[in-house]
């Protein structure tokens, strides 16, 4: 394997149209909506399909390329041929994962804690429920009040990729033969396909199968950050009309593997595009965006609903299609700014905090 490359203007820059990606995911008012109501609203169809396919469809996919990115950069470096090469690199993990992902998740117990608790007349929890030092741990990997994420929901990305970091050797096993790691991704490709999953908070065969591609791109010495231009163009030509065949696919069991296909095919779409402006110096005065970008996807899903219930309570509520779609892209605005704010002043008065809220990085 080639010495580690170093990471792309374009790559470190496509962190944050993924995040933007994640939070717009995460403002979607008709899911919201119905978590609130208790039922669906009755939008206009055109309405309600912009929610649950244009937004439930399109931005899943920026988790997953994020899995693929964590993948290719966990195998860079020399060739793993020992086992303290992966100890290196689940130190760093610590560092970059696991330290961010207990601060956060601590910080939402303290916030979950002062919302449902009746500070006077002693510890409870959500509706009059006891206190429980179980229940509130289980918000460290799955909230016993929200099912199979942790109590910082968005963070289940964190967990499932400290999941998949430690069987990394697992997967350098499987993967480094080019043809035998072939295999091994098209029988992950099948199991996604058809729903096969195992039933343990934490791993995932969606999570897996990403990484895994990334890696095994890497093992092989596929270059990232060199997508010639018959390729990209390619991508970028194909991604809307395989966008729209997933609108219209519903249930069919073609959807999940032609989304599959859409995730890699936005993937190339996107790097291709921020390495045309970085070569083309549109990029090179952008500055470095992995801690703000990390310090925003953590610090989002704490605000966001009440940021938009906010939004949505002030204008009326309303039913006017339009006002509803602007409320929810106002809301991402909204997160987005409040939480770079909060970086800003956190970098002035508390750089230390900052760092370890930020994974160091």
């Amino acid at each position: 394997m080639n010495s580690r490359p170093k990471k792309s203007k374009a790559i470190a820059c496509l962190r944050a149209p993924l995040i933007v990606g994640v939070v717009m995911l995460h403002a979607n008012l008709f899911n919201l909506v119905t978590q609130w109501t208790g039922e669906a609203p009755q939008w206009p169809r055109w309405l309600i399909f912009y929610f649950r396919n244009i937004v439930n469809v399109l931005f899943p996919s920026c988790v997953a390329i994020f899995f693929l990115l964590s993948g290719y950069f966990f195998f860079t470096g020399e060739q793993p041929k020992k086992i303290f090469y992966f100890k290196e690199k689940w130190r760093n993990r610590v560092r970059t994962l696991l330290v961010p992902y207990i601060l956060w998740n601590s910080i939402a117990l303290l916030l979950f804690y002062v919302k449902s608790s009746n500070l006077l007349g002693g510890l409870s929890m959500q509706s009059g429920e006891e206190f429980s030092v179980v229940k509130y741990l289980s918000g460290y990997w799955a909230f016993y009040y929200s099912g199979d994420i942790p109590v910082n929901g968005p963070l289940w990305f964190v967990r499932d990729l400290m999941v998949v970091s430690l069987l990394a050797p697992l997967f350098y096993w499987l993967l480094r033969n080019r043809w035998v790691g072939a295999v091994t991704l098209l029988a992950l490709i099948v199991c996604v396909s058809c729903g096969v999953n195992v039933d343990i908070h934490g791993i995932d065969f969606y999570s897996i199968l990403f990484f895994s591609i990334g890696a095994w791109l890497r093992l092989h010495n596929a270059n990232l950050e060199n997508i010639g231009k018959r390729v990209g163009v390619t991508a970028l030509v194909l991604y809307l009309p395989v966008s729209f065949f997933m609108f219209n696919l519903g249930d069919s069991p073609f959807y999940v593997a032609l989304s599959l296909m859409a995730t890699i095919v936005k993937f190339v779409a996107l790097l291709y595009l921020l390495s045309t402006l970085y070569r083309n110096a549109i990029l090179c005065r952008v500055p470095e965006l992995s801690a703000r970008s990390f310090f925003v996807y953590a610090l989002h899903g704490l605000i966001i609903g009440p940021v938009i219930k906010m939004l949505y309570l002030l204008s009326g509520p309303t039913d006017n299609p339009l006002l509803l779609i602007l409320i929810s892209l106002a809301s991402v605005a909204v997160v987005i700014f409040v939480c770079s704010a909060v970086y800003d002043l956190m970098e002035k008065k508390s750089p230390s905090l900052l760092n370890l809220l930020s994974g160091g990085r």
